[in-house]
C-alpha cells in the first residue's frame, strides 16, 4: 500500500507553473480558466514536469480490504468544513486560516503521484490535490478528497476504468479542448444484482457508481451539438439519408433516433416504431445514415396551419459515463452543497434495474444547496431505471436534456409512501425546458409509468418538452402524469409541451385539492388516450390545447370543479380546446360519471370539436352525481351533443353560442322540445 507524501516540491517550480498556480487558486472552483484555455497540451505538461519531483505528491494508493471507515472520514469532513444543517465554522485547531494557494497538478502517470508506484485494478486512488489523468488505466475505486481535483487532459483522449466507486468530495473535472477528444469514466465489472439501494448517508461499496458529497462537484462539461431537432421533409422506410432542421456539432459515427409519428390506430405496436441509427456523413443539414430506416416517420398536421413533425435525438456526447449491459453503475449527489455544472454529457448503461435511489443522474436530499445547478443537453440512453431525478432538491435546471430507452419514468422525483404527508417530498424551482422522454419501458408498476412525473413543490416549470413512446398497461400510463401521491404543493407551470405515440395517454392527471393549475399550448396526437382529466374535484385549467387522432379518446372529463379556493369564479375551464378526433372515438369530448356532487359548474369555452362519430361532447354515462356544465361559444363540425338517459336530476348542461343560441339540455324525457340526435331535450335559458 502506498503512503502519503507531504513534500509538495513548490521551491522548484519554474515561473510559469507559479503562473499557472496563481490562475488556480484565483478561480479555484472552475480550474479551466482563460490562461489554461489558451495552452496547448505540450504546454501544460512543460509546465508539469516530466518527473514529477516538482510537483510533489498527489495521491496515495489504499487497496480495497483497507478502504476509508465512512462515519470516521464523514466526522473528518464535519469538522473540517462545518455542519451542513447549521453552516458552523471550523475551529483554528481543525483548519487554520491560510492564503496559502493550492498545490500544482499532478500527473496521474507519474509514480511518484502515488508514492511510488500506480494504483492498479485492485487499488483506491485517494486524490488529495489537483492530478491530471494523462494516460488509460483502471483502478478499484476513486476518492476524491476536498482538497483534491481529478482532471482529465483535456487535449486527449483518455479512458478511466473502475470496478468500485468513485467518491467526489472534491471536483472531478471531465472537460475536453474539441468534439475530437474523448473523455471516458467506465464502471467494469458491476455487480447489479448486488445493489442495497434504498435511502443512505454515505456510500454504499456494492453500489457502484459516482457519489457526490458535501461540496463535491461534478464539472463535466462536453461539446456542444444540437441535442434534438426535428425532421425537416418526411422520411419512410428505405431512407438511408434524412434532413433535419438543425445538425449543428453532428459528426460522423454519432448515434440517432428518429422518433415515431405513424397513426396509432394503423398499427398497434406504432408507439415502439423508433429508428435507432449512425450517421456516417453530414452535409449541412443532411444526414447518411448506416443502413435504411424501418419505419415511416410522416408529418402530422393536427390542425389547419400547424404541423409537427418526428424528434430526431442526437444520442452521442465526448463526455461520457458509462455501464455495461446488466452491468449499470450510477451518479447520485447525495446531500450536495454545490452547484453543480454538468453539460453535454452521455449517461449510458447506468441505472440499476429495479433498485431503489439509485438512478441515472440523481440529485437526492440536497435542498438548496444545489440551487443553480445547470444539466444541459444530457443525455441518458439505455437505462435501467430513472433517467433525471431532483428528489427533494432545489433550483436545478434541465434544459436539452434527453432520456431515450429507459425503465420506468424518465424524469421524475419520489412520491410520498405511507403515512407521510402529500407534500413531504417536493422539489422547488425546477426547470425541466425542451427535454425529451422517448422510449420508456414499464417500470415497478406497469399502470403508472410515464416520461414526466408532475411531483409535488412550487415554482416548477415544463416548457416545450416532448413525450413519446412510453409503455403500459392501462390509461394512467402517459406523456406527462400528475399523481395522487405528490398533491398539495404541486403547482407547475407548464407550457408548450407535446406527447405524440404514446402507447397511452398524452396526459393523466390525478389529483383532488390540487392548488390551481394550468395546462396551456399543450398538443396530443398519435396517443391512444389523449387527455384524461382526474380525479374528483380540482381546478385546473385546460388553455388552447389540441388533440388529434387519439385512437381510443381525445378529452376525458372525470374530475369537476373542487377544492378550498374553488368559487363560482374560480373553477376547472377548458378555454380554446381543438380536438379532431377523425372519426376513431364516438365522442371528440367524453364526460363521465363524476365520483362525487358539487354546486359549481365546469365551463368549456371556445373550442372546436370534430371527429367524434356518436357526438362531439358526450355524456356518456348517467351517475349518482349531477352534470354541472356551461358551454360557451364552441363550434362543433358534426352532431354535438349525446346525453346518457341516466344522468341525474338537478343536473345543470347551459349551451350559449351563435347555432344553438342560449338552451338548456336535459335527459331524455326532460322539459322543453327533444333533439333525437342528441338523445334530449332542450329549453331556453
Amino acid at each position: 500500500m502506498g503512503k502519503r507524501k507531504g513534500d509538495r516540491g513548490r521551491d522548484t517550480r519554474d515561473e510559469a507553473l507559479d503562473q499557472w498556480v496563481q490562475a488556480e487558486s484565483d478561480n479555484y472552483l472552475d480550474p479551466v480558466t482563460e490562461a489554461q484555455k489558451s495552452m496547448s497540451r505540450r504546454q501544460v505538461l512543460g509546465l508539469l514536469g516530466a518527473g514529477g519531483a516538482a510537483l510533489g505528491v498527489g495521491g496515495y494508493v489504499i487497496s480495497r480490504e483497507t478502504i476509508f471507515d465512512p462515519v470516521r472520514h464523514k466526522k473528518r469532513h464535519r469538522r473540517t468544513h462545518g455542519d451542513r444543517q447549521g453552516g458552523g465554522s471550523a475551529t483554528p485547531e481543525t483548519q487554520p486560516p491560510t492564503t496559502e494557494p493550492p498545490p500544482p497538478p499532478a500527473l496521474w502517470s507519474d509514480p511518484a503521484t502515488w508514492g511510488g508506484e500506480l494504483p492498479g485494478p485492485d487499488d483506491i486512488a485517494v486524490i488529495d490535490r489537483p492530478v491530471i489523468l494523462d494516460i488509460d488505466t483502471q483502478v478499484g475505486g476513486v476518492q476524491i478528497e476536498p482538497t483534491g481535483q481529478l482532471i482529465y487532459d483535456p487535449a486527449v483522449t483518455h479512458t478511466l476504468g473502475t470496478s468500485g466507486n468513485v467518491v467526489v468530495h472534491g471536483r472531478l473535472q471531465m472537460r475536453p479542448a474539441n468534439a475530437t477528444i474523448q473523455h471516458l469514466l467506465s464502471f467494469v465489472g458491476v455487480n447489479e444484482g448486488g445493489f442495497t439501494g434504498g435511502h443512505t448517508e454515505e456510500p454504499i461499496d456494492g453500489d457502484v457508481g459516482v457519489w457526490v458529497q458535501h461540496g463535491g462537484v461534478l464539472d463535466l462539461f462536453g461539446a456542444s451539438k444540437t441535442a434534438w431537432t426535428n425532421l425537416s421533409a418526411e422520411a419512410g422506410p428505405g431512407a438511408t439519408t434524412i434532413i433535419v432542421n438543425d445538425a449543428n456539432g453532428w459528426q460522423l459515427g454519432d448515434e440517432i433516433v428518429v422518433t415515431p409519428t405513424e397513426p396509432a390506430h394503423k398499427d398497434e405496436d406504432h408507439w415502439t416504431h423508433h429508428d435507432r441509427r449512425v450517421i456516417t456523413a453530414v452535409t449541412g443539414n443532411q444526414v447518411s445514415l448506416d443502413r435504411p430506416l424501418d419505419f415511416p416517420h410522416p408529418f402530422v398536421t393536427v390542425r389547419d396551419g400547424v404541423t409537427h413533425a418526428p424528434e430526431v435525438l442526437n444520442l452521442s456526447r465526448n463526455v461520457r459515463i458509462e455501464g455495461a449491459p446488466d452491468a449499470r453503475a450510477h451518479v447520485i449527489l447525495l446531500h450536495a452543497m454545490a452547484a453543480q455544472s454538468i453539460g453535454w454529457v452521455g449517461l449510458r448503461h447506468m441505472g440499476p434495474q429495479g433498485v431503489l435511489g439509485r438512478y441515472g443522474l440523481h440529485f437526492h436530499m440536497c435542498e438548496d444547496g444545489v440551487r443553480g445547478s445547470t444539466v444541459e443537453g444530457v443525455v441518458g440512453t439505455d437505462l435501467g431505471n430513472h433517467a433525471f431525478v431532483t428528489h427533494l432538491s432545489n433550483g436545478v435546471s434541465l434544459t436539452d436534456c434527453v432520456a431515450h430507452d429507459v425503465i420506468d419514468d424518465a424524469f421524475w422525483w419520489d412520491l410520498v409512501q405511507g403515512d407521510q404527508d402529500r407534500d413531504e417530498i417536493p422539489s422547488n424551482d425546477i426547470l425541466y425546458d425542451r427535454c425529451v422522454a422517448s422510449y420508456v419501458h414499464i417500470g415497478l408498476n406497469e399502470h403508472t409509468t410515464t416520461g414526466f412525473l408532475m411531483g409535488a413543490g412550487g415554482g416548477n416549470v415544463a416548457r416545450n418538452c416532448r413525450a413519446s413512446g412510453v409503455d403500459g398497461h392501462s390509461k394512467g400510463t402517459c406523456g406527462f402524469r400528475w399523481s395522487s401521491h405528490s398533491r398539495d404543493t404541486n403547482t407547475w407551470t407548464f407550457e408548450d409541451n407535446v406527447a405524440h405515440n404514446n402507447r397511452f395517454s398524452g396526459i393523466y392527471y390525478w389529483q383532488n385539492h390540487a392548488a390551481r393549475t394550468i395546462v396551456d399550448r399543450f398538443t396530443a396526437y398519435h396517443n391512444s388516450n389523449g387527455i384524461f382529466a382526474g380525479a374528483y374535484r380540482n381546478l385546473v385549467s385546460y388553455r388552447d390545447n389540441v388533440i388529434y387522432a387519439c385512437k381510443n379518446s381525445g378529452l376525458t372529463i372525470h374530475a369537476t370543479t373542487g377544492g378550498d379556493q374553488a368559487s363560482p369564479t374560480n373553477i376547472i375551464t377548458y378555454e380554446g380546446m381543438y380536438i379532431d378526433q377523425v372519426g376513431l372515438s364516438d365522442y371528440a369530448v367524453e364526460i363521465t360519471e363524476h365520483i362525487l356532487d358539487g354546486d359549481l359548474t365546469t365551463r368549456i369555452s371556445d373550442g372546436v370539436f370534430k371527429g367524434g362519430n356518436a357526438a362531439q361532447i358526450g355524456w356518456a354515462t348517467g351517475g349518482d352525481n349531477r352534470q354541472m356544465y356551461e358551454i360557451v361559444n364552441c363550434s362543433f363540425e358534426g352532431n354535438a351533443f349525446f346525453l346518457d338517459p341516466g344522468i341525474p336530476d338537478g343536473s345543470v348542461i347551459h349551451v350559449v353560442d351563435g347555432a344553438h343560441g342560449s338552451i338548456m339540455l336535459h335527459p331524455e324525457g326532460g322539459p322543453g322540445q327533444r333533439n333525437n340526435d342528441w338523445n334530449a331535450t332542450f329549453t331556453s335559458a
